[in-house]
């Protein structure tokens, strides 16, 4: 998925929603979403910059344990994370799982949350 695809795309998994006045940016950012409810911010201009926003991806993630994704989906998100990173080599047990979450980058999770929730498309 592209970039700005995977931005709207779990933006939209987490409730926020698409006005038609959409303006595209020159940063590639893109206003017209309205954030949900349970965003408290007074001021938003965009939605969040998921791949480049750790604190961003995190949140997403936390919302989605408590309203989206059931405990298996959680386990699945790990091995997507996982998945992600065979490009190092870890040993058994917590070290291993300690060195995937660290090594991790906040476009990792982005792919993690879009493939654990059946969003991520190959186009």
């Amino acid at each position: 998925m592209k970039p700005e695809a995977q931005r709207i795309t779990i933006a939209e998994a987490c409730g926020w929603s698409f006005n038609e006045k959409e303006i595209k940016q020159p940063n590639g950012l893109t206003l017209g979403f309205h954030p949900p409810a349970y965003v408290r911010e007074v001021f938003i201009r965009s939605t969040p910059d998921y791949l480049n926003d750790f604190n961003a991806i995190r949140e997403a993630c936390l919302w989605a344990i408590d309203n989206l994704w059931d405990s298996g989906q959680v386990s699945d998100f790990a091995k997507h994370l996982e998945s992600r990173q065979r490009r190092y080599i870890f040993g058994p047990g917590l070290h291993g799982t300690a060195q995937i979450i660290i090594r991790s980058t906040a476009e990792d999770w982005c792919y993690a949350f879009l493939k654990t929730s059946n969003l991520w498309t190959n186009d």
